[in-house]
This record gives structure tokens, C-alpha cells and sequence, in this order.
């Protein structure tokens, strides 16, 4: 198999720092928007991740709800670590309300 589907979501903060503490906070308040979509995102627990590696980070434990669907899945978290080769934008329409939605997919080198 060379392809596989992914159970995460990752992301680097850059120009940031956060604790665990300040980390939990916003990401309830980002969950508590509502964007007339009818999903609902539930914050479950956050963990520290990566405690070896010099920019660490977090593992944030979410349940998503569309009506009578439920799924779990996790949102890591970063800090510093160097984008490789470059920010990039990228849009794409939305499944759930065909809004365009603009994120930045990064790359970066194992090491």
C-alpha cells in the first residue's frame, strides 16, 4: 500500500508559544464557534507529545459530531519547526457547507 489514510491532523504554530493550559483554552473557543455548518467539535483531553524532540508539542484528543455521526481524531500540535520547502496556500471546497476553505499543507524533513 503506498498511500494511506491519515488519523491526525497536524500543525506547527510558528512565532508562538503555549502551554498546556493556554493551548486548552483556545482551542474551546475555537470549538465553540458556530459556523452554520451543523458540525460540532467536542475537546476530550490533551496529552504532550514528542518530549524528545527540542520543539515538543501537544496531542489534542477530539470527538466530531454531524448529526448522528460521531468520529474521533487527534489535532498534534507544534512549535519552531522549520517549514520545508515553504509555506504554501491551498483552497479547497468544503464537503460539509461548499464553503472554500484556505489552509496552509506543509511539508518537512524527517530528521
Amino acid at each position: 500500500m503506498t498511500k494511506r489514510a491519515t488519523e491526525d491532523i497536524d500543525a506547527i504554530l510558528q512565532d508562538a508559544s503555549f502551554t498546556e493550559g493556554n493551548l486548552t483554552a483556545m482551542i474551546k473557543e475555537i470549538f465553540a464557534l458556530d459556523v452554520g455548518d451543523g458540525v460540532l467539535l467536542h475537546y476530550r483531553r490533551i496529552k504532550p507529545i514528542r518530549d524528545e524532540d527540542k520543539y515538543g508539542g501537544f496531542r489534542v484528543d477530539v470527538e466530531g459530531r454531524l448529526e448522528n455521526i460521531r468520529n474521533n481524531f487527534y489535532i498534534d500540535i507544534a512549535t519552531g519547526g522549520k517549514i520545508i520547502p515553504r509555506k504554501l496556500e491551498y483552497s479547497y471546497k468544503s464537503l460539509v457547507g461548499g464553503n472554500d476553505i484556505s489552509v496552509m499543507p506543509v511539508a518537512w524533513r524527517l530528521q
